[in-house]
């Protein structure tokens, strides 16, 4: 309800999966003919490459979906993709013609080999951005690092100051570290 679809989407391979367009868009799509020239793939795919998280969150999905657990204070046993899991995910994406792919979890950055997955993306010729909450960014050298290899990198604030933060991440000075690493 609320969703239009455009007369192209019915050669889209995703017709049945997609919701449509919203209906706001009604008119934009009528100038243009009832279409817009959409490549027949999705333009970014998230990847969740860790499921550990030093918080824990109670709105996470990660903790109550597959992974549940993984912001417990056991996370030891969470799953992760393997290195080379993510890597045939990318030369699939890359095959695929997908232009981006995010970097999610958990907190990707607790992954030591996170730099090199993003060396891996760029090689193959797909843009990387990155979700985190920014606590490993403390870290200078490493803030940098992935600067430079990320077109985006989207950090996390669980409240709006650093008491209703804490009272989510559980973690002392999350709310200063996250604050920090988006001004960097």
């Amino acid at each position: 309800p609320g969703a239009l679809k455009a007369p192209f989407c019915a050669g889209c391979r995703f017709d049945r999966r997609c919701a449509g367009f919203p209906a706001e868009y009604k008119d934009y799509l009528a100038a243009r003919g009832g279409g817009l020239a959409i490549p027949d793939r999705p333009i970014e795919v998230m990847v969740e490459v860790e499921a550990r998280c030093q918080f824990g969150c109670r709105y996470c999905f990660n903790q109550n979906t597959f992974a549940s657990g993984s912001a417990s204070a056991d996370r030891s046993g969470a799953p992760a993709l393997s290195g080379d899991a993510v890597r045939q995910i990318v030369d699939q994406l890359a095959a695929w013609g997908v232009p981006r792919i995010r970097f999610t979890g958990g907190e990707p950055l607790l992954r030591a080999d996170l730099p090199e997955l993003m060396d891996y993306a760029l090689d193959k010729g797909v843009a990387v951005w990155l979700n985190t909450n920014g606590y490993q960014l403390r870290d200078r050298r490493l803030a940098g690092s992935l600067c430079e290899r990320a077109e985006n990198i989207l950090v996390s604030l669980r409240g709006w100051d650093p008491e209703s933060d804490f009272a989510e991440s559980h973690a002392a000075g999350s709310f200063e570290a996250s604050c920090e690493a988006a001004r960097t």
